[in-house]
C-alpha cells in the first residue's frame, strides 16, 4: 500500500477498505461476488439519482427551474451511463 498522502486521503475519504469488505457471499457460487457487486453499485446509482432529484425538487421550490433542469440532466447522464453499451447492430426490436 502506498505512503503517499493523497492516495491515503483518497482510500480514508472514501472508506474504500469498508466499500471493498461489503462483499460477504453466503455461498460458493462462483458468480455470487459479481452479482453482488452488480448490484451494489445499482444501488449506489439509484442513491445518487435520488440525490440529484431532491436537489432539482428544491431548486423548483426555490424558483429556479433552469438550475433544476441541469440537475435533472445529471441524473438522465447518469442513467444513460449506467446502461450498458449498444454494439452495432442492436436494435429495439430484440
Amino acid at each position: 500500500m502506498s505512503t503517499n498522502l493523497s492516495f491515503q486521503n483518497y482510500q480514508t475519504y472514501l472508506k474504500i477498505e469498508e466499500l471493498l469488505s461489503l462483499q460477504q457471499p453466503l455461498y460458493r457460487a462462483h458468480d455470487e461476488t459479481p452479482f453482488i457487486i452488480v448490484h451494489q453499485v445499482y444501488e449506489l446509482w439509484f442513491k445518487c439519482m435520488l440525490h440529484e432529484l431532491e436537489h432539482s425538487g428544491g431548486l423548483l421550490s426555490e424558483d429556479q427551474p433552469d438550475r433544476a433542469a441541469s440537475s435533472l440532466k445529471h441524473v438522465a447522464n447518469r442513467e444513460d451511463a449506467r446502461k450498458p453499451a449498444r454494439r452495432h447492430g442492436d436494435d429495439d426490436a430484440a
